[in-house]
């Protein structure tokens, strides 16, 4: 795990100055990889390649980066992990006699690229990973990403200059970066909290998506998005999938997914430093656990975060799991105090405006004093449909699909009759609305679900129930105003409901939301983050399994339970859900007001131009009055505006 950073300029430039710019851009990333630093310039050919280390796998000299492959051909800044490198090496030494200077995955992967090329190289990596990586001989940059996008990897042309890097701070730092902000991205970003690849905040910055890769050279167009070329689409291993389910019973598929994740969890221990694991108490965290202590002859080192307010406190759960299991638990009480005053700071170690309400930075920190390397349950969810929305959201859609179409057109006919200015209204979370405190007549909600089920498909009306209450044309200036969300997805094919749900979330939800606050909470401290659930074989065979087995007599994550059953009591994981969420529509009213109200200020929000100063004054005002719950809205403004006074 470590951070890269570069540039390509094919008219060339001055050594010198490209050494300074290269070290320029790894130091603005240097809490990626504080163990280590480097770089490779060649002024001729325009290329600039830095790199820093968080030194995992060959702690030695021989494990600096970049690398230069052993033909002098190829030159390589790599950040993440290859799990099965070894078994990689063998097919090599197979057919060739290779002489290794030492035992990183760095080393196994140029190799690879010498003797299978670069994307029969990629199709065989069990592993995550951002690669830059620069033939010499052909003056070809290709860079690449993880699977399921565990790890960033920025990049665009700006100036005549193609920039690169694991985050925004490195290409800031070029002189050619243009600092423009792209508002296309800004409105969906207040829908949903994140901003979806392959946009970025900034106009001409990309990030690449998930599973891809693409080859620059001085023949690039630098005036447009490449799209880039795939080598393992998720797309077809969900229609795959589907298509070529599973044939074994229950027990046969519990057995090889017990199987695969047992393997995943035994490869992912791969370290030369030590190792231990995140542990929420809940299912994915408990079976990544407890397959990682299985496989170790010591105890593992497990870490927490508690609450002193006990009604969103599950600490004590994952105690007593650790307790069980014997490991090496450690848990972090943090006070309400705590935990407001550290609020303000969480959104500097995002690149981007990010949706992020704190919880991770604290157990990625208490983790990192004692480890260098922490396995965690992320992805179980998205796998295997584990939130709680996919069965709700699938029996509104049961109920609903058996209504014929006509009987819903005039079903909604009388009710725009009733509100005749229904169509005028955003459609709202309903889910959200059903749960909160709201002045929207239930009249009102039952127009907008009948309207959303009956125009939208099954992946637009999930982002629906996903998004915040869509009032974002309302708060944006109309000149930045974007109609439409600038990522679609294709899921025509997926006729089952709860399929289409679960490819968005493993397509976007995933790498855009849960992994970036994993990669950025986790580097922010040195530490790296692994998911072994996220090995793409578990990925590909989940899509194996039917609907029916994920979520089983109203159980979500059924297969993922009984897999846990077999070695944590079930009485230690069975529990009502608690839901823990930090109470921030209160403390916005309360011990944040100061902070809410300086960030939202007419003032603030006029200078900028981007937002109706009068819109957002007038939901500030009904949620500090307590007439509205304005939290998820408010929130995503303010970490806009931190985003913006500090960019």
């Amino acid at each position: 795990m470590c951070g890269l950073s570069g540039f390509y300029c094919p008219s060339g430039f001055q050594s010198r100055d490209g050494i300074e710019l290269a070290q320029k851009m790894a130091n603005a990333i240097t809490h990626r990889g504080p163990d280590d630093f480097g770089e490779w310039v060649d002024g001729d050919a325009g290329i600039a390649l830095s790199h820093r280390r968080l030194s995992i796998l060959d702690l030695s000299d021989a494990g600096h980066q970049p690398m230069i492959s052993q033909s002098g051909r190829f030159v390589l800044a790599f950040n993440g992990e290859i799990y099965n490198h070894l078994e990689i090496r063998k097919k090599i030494d197979s057919f060739d006699n290779v002489s290794w200077n030492g035992h990183s995955d760095t080393e196994t992967l140029l190799a690879g690229f010498e003797h299978f090329g670069f994307e029969d190289t990629l199709k065989q990596t069990v592993g995550t990973f951002a690669i830059a990586l620069w033939d010499r001989k052909n003056h070809v940059l290709s860079i690449a990403r993880d699977r399921m996008g565990e790890k960033p990897l920025y990049y665009g042309w700006q100036n005549s200059v193609f920039l690169f890097g694991s985050e925004l701070k490195a290409l800031r730092q070029h002189s050619s970066f243009q600092n423009d902000i792209h508002y296309n991205v800004i409105e969906p970003f207040l829908q949903y909290g994140s901003i979806s690849a392959p946009s970025s905040i900034y106009k001409g910055i990309y990030k690449l998506v998930p599973g891809s890769y693409i080859h620059i050279s001085s023949e690039s167009d630098r005036n447009s998005y490449q799209k880039p070329s795939k080598y393992w689409d998720l797309h077809c291993i969900s229609n795959e999938g589907l298509r070529s389910p599973f044939q074994g019973n229950d027990n046969e598929a519990i057995d090889y997914l017990d199987g695969l994740v047992k393997e995943s969890v035994k490869l992912q221990t791969i370290s030369d430093v030590p190792l231990g694991a995140f542990l929420s108490g809940g299912v994915d965290s408990s079976l990544i656990t407890a397959l990682l202590q299985s496989v170790s002859t010591d105890k593992i080192k497990t870490f927490t975060i508690g609450f002193e307010e006990q009604n969103y406190n599950e600490a004590v759960y994952a105690e007593e799991i650790a307790n069980y299991l014997g490991t090496d638990h450690t848990t972090l009480y943090l006070s309400e105090k705590e935990i407001i005053n550290s609020i303000p700071n969480i959104h500097d170690i995002y690149d981007e405006p990010f949706s992020d309400s704190g919880g991770a930075l604290q157990v990625s920190t208490l983790a990192g004093n004692h480890v260098k390397v922490a396995l965690s349950g992320d992805g179980g969810d998205e796998l295997f449909a584990g939130y709680d929305v996919y069965s709700k959201l699938n029996r509104v859609n049961n109920i609903f699909s058996k209504i014929p179409s006509n009987i819903r057109n005039i079903i909604f006919n009388v009710m725009s009759s009733i509100h005749p200015n229904i169509s005028n209204y955003p459609l709202s979370l309903i889910l959200e609305l059903a749960n909160r405190k709201t002045t929207i007549p239930l009249s009102m909600r039952l127009d907008q679900l009948i309207l959303a089920l009956k125009s939208l498909s099954h992946i637009d009306f999930y982002r629906l129930m996903k998004s915040n209450g869509l009032i974002e044309q309302q708060i944006m200036e109309k000149r930045h105003l974007n109609s439409r969300n600038p990522l679609r997805f294709d899921t025509s094919d997926l006729d089952q409901f709860v399929s289409s749900l679960l490819y968005y979330d493993q397509v976007d939800y995933l790498p855009s939301d849960i992994l970036v606050k994993a990669d950025r909470t986790s580097m922010s401290v040195g530490l790296e983050n692994r998911a072994p659930l996220l090995d793409h074989r578990i990925v590909e065979f989940s899509w194996r399994l039917s609907n029916d087995m994920k979520i089983r007599n109203g159980i979500n994550k059924w297969p993922l339970r009984q897999v846990l059953y077999r070695y944590i009591p079930q009485n230690l994981v069975d529990r009502p859900k608690m839901g823990f969420s930090l109470p921030m529509s209160e403390w916005l009213r309360g011990p944040l007001r100061s902070w809410t109200e300086d960030l939202l200020s007419k003032d603030l929000i006029e200078r900028h131009g981007i937002f109706n100063a009068d819109h957002v004054q007038s939901i500030l005002k009904q949620h500090m009055e307590g007439k509205y719950n304005w939290q998820a809205t408010l929130w995503r403004l303010m970490a806009f505006q931190c985003w913006l006074l500090n960019r």
